[in-house]
């Protein structure tokens, strides 16, 4: 009975040792909403961490922030909560460009939705001619680009026009034919092209192109950039919010974070983070000195 009852009190002392040890182990948890979480679940984690990345939606944001269930979050809209702040930490935005020798500056929110997602528009609709808008937009990922339309004829220019005075589609030869082939002006064609890159130097060969790029090309200088309601895509207008196709994201984090918290913010702070959010198309938000240091517990 005696060694039944040492064995059984051993057993118990290595389960206790066990649950202790376990409860001492740093957990970090990072919420968020979108689809970056890959980005997030590549943090190399500190040996002895755990650590966890959850996928939330903004209304779950908000009911996990009522129940004190967030320390760490990605969002895209703040979460204001005694103990956290929140700061902006990357943007996110659609930018359109023209040709060079294209007079359009600007363009209506109603016409960015018509073009983007109800595939109307010409450049009738910007006050040039009845023409087919040329759509370059980079292709998702794991989606092959789709192959030209035989009525795309920016190759066969040889010198650059004004969408208001523009080569016939299909040049001299297409306006031989007896039987042209019939043309849906008012839907603009749609070309993927692998990168954003490319969709600039499909561009500036092609007088009645417009591209859809990413915000971080919002500093292109050979093409012309496009307004959104008379609202340029700049830095400035980016940081305060009015360009009218901004996605803001921001960081919530701990007043006092923990050591393995810590860690994480200043890898999602450092360079090589920004370097990723740049490549999959966000422009990161630089860092205030004064939000460099949180306090640790």
């Amino acid at each position: 009975m005696d060694n039944r009852f040492l064995v059984k009190t051993i057993c118990l002392l290595m389960m206790a040792g066990l649950l202790c040890g376990a409860q001492d182990v740093p957990q970090v948890t990072l919420h968020h909403t979108g689809d970056m979480g890959k980005l997030y679940r590549d943090w190399p984690v500190p040996p002895g961490t755990r650590y966890t990345v959850k996928k939330i939606t903004v209304k779950e944001a908000e009911e996990k922030l009522a129940k004190d269930e967030i320390r760490l979050a990605v969002t895209t809209v703040p979460l204001q909560k005694k103990g956290l702040k929140t700061v902006k930490f990357a943007y996110q935005a659609a930018i359109f460009a023209v040709h060079p020798s294209n007079p359009l500056r600007d363009i209506t929110l109603e016409q960015v939705r018509l073009i983007l997602d109800k595939n109307q528009g010409s450049w009738r609709t910007f006050g040039g001619p009845l023409a087919r808008l040329h759509l370059y937009i980079k292709a998702k990922p794991g989606l092959p680009p789709p192959s030209m339309r035989h009525d795309h004829t920016h190759g066969r220019r040889k010198m650059p026009r004004t969408i208001l005075q523009p080569e016939p589609l299909g040049g001299i030869e297409a306006e031989k034919e007896t039987t042209p082939s019939k043309v849906n002006y008012n839907q603009p064609l749609r070309f993927q092209t692998a990168s954003d890159a490319r969709s600039f130097s499909l561009l500036t060969t092609d007088v009645l192109g417009m591209a859809c790029f990413d915000i971080t090309r919002f500093d292109e200088n050979r093409v012309r950039i496009l307004s959104v309601n008379r609202i340029p895509p700049t830095l400035e207008n980016f940081r305060y919010g009015g360009y009218p196709l901004l996605t803001t994201w921001y960081l919530t984090v701990p007043e006092s974070p923990t050591e393995g918290e810590q860690k994480l913010i200043d890898y999602l702070w450092s360079r090589k983070f920004a370097a990723r959010l740049y490549r999959t198309g966000l422009l990161p938000e630089q860092q205030n000195k004064a939000d460099k240091k949180p306090r640790r517990q």
